[in-house]
């Protein structure tokens, strides 16, 4: 008996109408996941380089923070925080 399959396949979403989109007639196949995830998330000229603190939400559950904050929190011995240096963003 099989409770969970995993079926992977490769998607270039190139905005967040596509995504949509895509989601939308992968929830009407049968057998395929209702969700997509990103493996290697670009970041493209829209995006605001000045951020310091996000989260992408829809394909990505972590939250980033700028090399200028981890730094900043460091530098001035702030505790309880763990930073995990990710390849998964690219920012270009």
């Amino acid at each position: 008996m099989t409770f969970f399959q995993k079926k992977y396949a490769d998607a270039f979403v190139s905005s967040k109408a596509d995504l949509y989109q895509q989601r939308s007639i992968i929830k009407k196949e049968k057998g395929i996941s209702r969700t997509i995830w990103g493996e290697r998330i670009v970041m493209n000229d829209h995006f605001d380089k000045e951020l310091d603190f996000f989260s992408i939400g829809v394909i990505d559950a972590h939250t980033y923070i700028s090399e200028r904050l981890k730094n900043a929190v460091e530098a001035n011995g702030l505790m309880g925080w763990v930073f995990t240096p990710t390849t998964k963003l690219v920012v270009e």
